[in-house]
């Protein structure tokens, strides 16, 4: 017997009903896509923040399509595959500008929203509502209230605006895609049970999403666990006959995901004996502790559903030890009756006799209980006794929401089923324009590392990370003392952290502090005398203190353990160029560029290299490269503007130098070269204005004091012209001066090495 339709009981026959049906759901995705741009319309400029850095920007993997496609990407992470792949194409296409990043995540998030749409609305179509009268208004608003909770709620924006947790956000769009097929598998076997053509196709689509999505991230593994809900919920109860003809359906779906699991290159106990391994990195959880710790967790991320206030990327969160502590076992109380409210909603359409005026409510009590159980079942890979590093993320919220806000939707007629229309689609419009203000809003948070990093130091005090990331940002930003505050109390909650010490030194090298400096690193080495950061930034304040030999052999110490270390052929090669070893030095910065093709440093140092052997047309293929891949780089426009003064082309020097300074107000070498461009094309207002600029930017080089003494005596202020002269002579300069010209000597940027946080 054919299943009845729920559109035809609405008594939706007419054509011209049908055409504005469908016209309704058009307008449905339309609205979606455009709130959900709204609530992300500022995210296209955010950084790489925390993860992205070791993900995407440090990660060599994802920038070689070609070998990632080869074997490369699997072999990195077999489980995340897709993940990465999608990582690739976006560095494929757009280098590491975050604009495309932002983009493809904001797409994913309307897919994913348009993909909870489709579920709700066939779920609609399933056998257990198409004998029960539901009231078509609420048939409409369902999908729709779903899916737009979904997509403009702020707690989302974990998931969306943090660029490597796009893994969450695409597992889902494979994990909801699955279920959707799934269920069109389903509708198309109540209507001709067997294997047809439609049936199959549609089987086979889901197994194949079951796979890219167990392919991206291991949260697909509860995929058969809610495809058995879903069929038990919607399509009736599992008879052993209907089992039986079934199973070309349901087992290879419910196989796929364990599959996936076991040939990801690991056994399923490695796997999970990994995730224990990041745990005791930082604390030693046991799998009991953990389940007392989530379930205060998970009654946060339920109040984070219903009240989405003091969010937090980096939450300090205590371990829980004991059951009979007051809110581990309040909040099991309620985790309970959540679930016992879930039951009891399952079987209400069952067991309770109802008139006809209220037997339109009743049906709503399933998708509320189902969304109930995906939440708990989508949640428990993250949330039950599997210990990871850190016990709460929001991000691990994305794909349990999808239930959450299944319930949400359906207490609306189950609670107010004769409510008018118009008053649900005030309220609901209020509610959405809250909400996505609340995710404007957190979103301006995500902007850039400090706001994001001082919004966690401010909820998390206690915690070291928010502290040491924050002084990271603030190092990024040249705030080197409101770098040093940070660290000195993130130091108070892990003086052993070596990493931490690094950063230290850092902040102090770039101080110039060059003391301060070494002791750090040498404490970061003797926490962990393996830590090749550290060993290249102590090599880096060698150099500085002019032991070069000293620097070598620490660069050369990093090379035996990791020959592929980008950092350390390009700073071998900045040590072998100033013993005069320009050769060596051009084939250590090439072999940096092998290893990394985003080191741009390495592209500089071996044009500035180029440069020193006279080959200028080579020198000006690798600064062109830099742009070309990177076009705000400060010193590829300032080498420019250098090649352009070794040809004489002055005026093409000026526009150079003068980029390189929009881009980089403190660059003091191109002011000073600036100075000297100008002064030959006796613009001396001009000259005067840059070599002030450079003398204030630097006021201890005397080739600029010198420069702008010239420019004074040009301009016939001699007083001046004495008074600069004097200072210069003072300081002793001993720069090089590579160029000059009418008097006007020019400094020139040293080679860059590599200084690591």
């Amino acid at each position: 017997m054919k299943r009845s339709s729920v559109l035809k009981e609405e008594n939706i026959t007419s054509a011209s009903a049908s055409q504005g049906l469908a016209q309704s759901r058009l307008g449905h995705l339309l609205l979606l896509a455009l709130m959900a741009c709204l609530a992300y319309a500022n995210t296209f400029h955010g950084p790489f923040v925390f993860d992205d850095e070791s993900s995407i920007v440090n990660n060599p993997v994802v920038k070689d399509l070609d070998k990632f496609l080869s074997g490369a990407g699997y072999a990195y992470n077999p489980r995340r595959f897709f993940g990465y792949l999608s990582f690739a194409l976006n560095y494929a296409f757009g280098g590491l500008d975050t604009t495309g990043y932002h983009a493809v995540n904001l797409v994913v998030h309307i897919l994913n929203g348009w993909a909870v749409y489709f579920l709700a609305f066939i779920t609609l179509r399933t056998p257990f509502f198409a004998k029960r009268r539901i009231a078509p208004f609420f048939a409409l608003w369902f999908p729709f209230l779903s899916a737009l909770l979904f997509l403009v709620h702020p707690v989302q924006t974990q998931a969306v605006t943090y660029i490597v947790q796009r893994l969450a956000s695409l597992a889902t769009l494979f994990y909801l895609s699955a279920l959707i097929c799934y269920g069109r598998a389903r509708l198309l076997w109540e209507d001709r049970p067997g294997l047809r053509v439609g049936t199959v196709a549609f089987s086979v689509t889901a197994i194949l999403f079951a796979v890219l999505a167990m392919r991206t991230k291991e949260i697909a593994v509860t995929l058969p666990l809610v495809a058995l809900a879903y069929e038990v919920s919607f399509f009736g109860t599992l008879s052993r006959k209907k089992i039986m003809s079934l199973a070309a359906v349901m087992l290879p779906l419910l196989a796929v995901v364990p599959i996936g699991m076991l040939g990801s290159g690991k056994p399923l106990g490695e796997i999970l004996s990994d995730v224990s391994e990041m745990t005791r990195q930082s604390q030693v959880i046991t799998r009991g502790d953990y389940l007392l710790t989530q379930f205060r967790v998970i009654v946060t991320y339920l109040r984070l559903l219903v009240l989405p206030v003091r969010q937090n990327l980096d939450y300090d969160y205590p371990v829980r030890h004991s059951l009979l502590a007051p809110d581990v076992f309040l909040s099991l109380l309620l985790l309970c009756a959540l679930i016992a409210g879930a039951v009891w909603l399952y079987v209400l359409p069952i067991r309770r006799e109802v008139s006809a005026a209220d037997s339109s409510a009743l049906p709503w009590s399933r998708p509320a209980a189902f969304g109930i159980l995906w939440f708990f079942i989508t949640l428990s890979v993250e949330s039950s006794v599997i210990p990871i590093s850190d016990v709460i993320f929001e991000h691990r919220l994305y794909l349990p929401s999808v239930g959450a806000f299944f319930t949400i939707a359906s207490l609306l007629p189950l609670l107010l089923p004769k409510a008018s229309s118009r008053w649900c689609v005030a309220g609901t419009a209020v509610v959405s324009v809250a909400l996505t203000v609340a995710t404007l809003q957190r979103n301006v948070v995500w902007g850039d590392a400090v706001s994001l990093w001082s919004d966690a130091v401010a909820k998390s005090p206690g915690k070291f990370r928010p502290h040491n990331n924050l002084g990271n940002a603030f190092n990024a930003q040249g705030k080197y003392d409101e770098a040093l505050e940070q660290y000195q109390a993130a130091i108070k909650a892990r003086p052993d952290f070596a990493e931490l010490h690094n950063n230290i030194g850092t902040a102090f090298l770039k101080k110039g502090m060059l003391g301060q400096a070494e002791a750090a690193y040498r404490e970061a080495l003797r926490l962990d005398p393996a830590y090749i950061d550290a060993t290249l930034n102590l090599g880096f304040v060698f150099e500085q203190k002019g032991d070069v030999e000293g620097a070598s052999v620490l660069y050369r110490k990093v090379l035996e353990s990791n020959h592929d270390h980008a950092a350390a052929h390009n700073n071998l090669g900045v040590t072998l160029v100033k013993r005069g070893a320009l050769e060596q030095g051009a084939a250590e910065f090439q072999a940096s560029i092998g290893c990394n093709p985003d080191y741009f440093d390495a592209y500089i140092n071996l044009g500035e290299t180029y440069l020193k052997l006279g080959r200028e047309a080579e020198a000006n293929q690798q600064f062109r490269a830099v742009l070309n891949r990177n076009p705000g780089n400060a010193r590829a426009h300032y080498n420019l503007g250098v090649l352009a003064d070794l040809g004489e082309n002055a005026d093409e020097a000026i526009r150079c130098y003068q980029r390189a300074l929009d881009l980089r107000p403190d660059y003091a070498e191109a002011a000073g070269n600036l100075g000297i461009d100008y002064g030959m094309k006796g613009m001396l207002d001009q000259a005067i204005d840059s070599f002030t600029l450079a003398v204030r930017i630097n006021r201890y080089d005397a080739d600029y004091h010198y420069n702008l003494a010239e420019a004074y005596a040009m301009k016939g202020w001699m007083d001046k012209a004495r008074e600069e002269k004097g200072i210069a002579q003072k300081l002793e300069a001993g720069g090089v001066r590579l160029v000059a010209k009418a008097g006007f000597p020019a400094g020139k940027s040293s080679p860059s090495r590599a200084v690591t946080r």
